[in-house]
């Protein structure tokens, strides 16, 4: 008998997402707890629960999360917020959307000022994070104060206020941290153990497919954080087929039920 939603399961044919054989699959098991979470989910959808206003409506990159993940990987304190034309702004959306500029940001602490950069988000969710670190080290602007040579013996930059430092975001660009530099600030925070904590709250995301984790650097801390979701899949029987994005800037776990599905299977691997 077909399935009607890809949910309600039949024992007699095996899952047609995953498994080429003729055997059962556990994933659609009776008894396994997958499929008394599948069952739970067909019942709050049947009941209109996938609507535009429900909760389970939940879009691919959460705002949210994303910037708790840039402020992660970069260590600045950066807001996102939409770019409406070249001076005006306004809250971004409860997702990022696709190909659409937004504007990101920091307030200094001490004179007020904002800093920022425009970022376009790219086609597709899997080169996001690949598409804002290019647009990070690209464009972004702070101070270099190896640049600020010294005159008469002494370090100007050294020498300078707090107030006359955050002015400094305003010099000329001989004087920013240049991309290559910018760059090797991303990636050695990917090398501390700090970032495991991050993926595992911020880096994984829905999507058609299943959960997708950012791996622009493998380091062994992304690869704890994929061993996690690997574990917590396997310990809640759901089949699951692991690759790499074509670039590899992306790990993905294909489970193929439905976005609602995967969106709270990673909610409560966030819990």
């Amino acid at each position: 008998m077909p399935r009607k939603t890809g949910i309600t399961p039949n024992p007699l044919t095996p899952c047609p997402t995953l498994h080429a054989s003729n055997t059962t699959c556990p994933c659609v098991s009776w008894a396994s707890p997958t499929y008394r979470l599948l069952r739970s989910f067909s019942f709050v959808i049947a009941r209109g629960g996938g609507g535009k206003n429900s909760p389970l409506n939940i879009t691919h990159m959460k705002t949210e999360n994303f910037t708790k993940l840039i402020q992660a990987i970069t260590g600045r304190p950066f807001s996102i917020s939409e770019r409406i034309d070249w001076r005006n702004t306004q809250p971004a959306g409860e997702a990022l959307a696709n190909e659409k500029t937004y504007f990101v940001s920091m307030a200094l602490p001490i004179t007020g000022k904002t800093v920022g950069f425009d970022w376009k988000t790219p086609k597709s969710d899997e080169k996001m994070l690949r598409s804002f670190i290019t647009a990070f080290t690209s464009k972004y602007r702070e101070p270099d104060p190896e640049t600020y040579s010294c005159y008469e013996g002494g370090n100007r930059w050294e020498s300078m206020t707090a107030e006359r430092r955050e002015c400094a975001y305003g010099h000329h660009a001989l004087h920013m941290l240049s991309k290559e530099k910018l760059l090797a600030q991303v990636q050695a925070r990917f090398e501390c153990a700090e970032i495991e904590s991050a993926l595992n709250q911020w880096g994984f995301y829905e999507t058609e497919y299943g959960i997708g984790i950012f791996c622009y650097w493998e380091t062994q801390f992304v690869r704890n954080a994929i061993d996690k979701m690997r574990a917590f899949l396997s310990g809640l029987s759901v089949a699951v087929r692991e690759e790499y994005s074509d670039a590899r800037w992306v790990y993905r776990f294909r489970i193929e039920t439905s976005k609602e599905i995967h969106a709270s299977l990673l909610k409560r691997f966030c819990m």
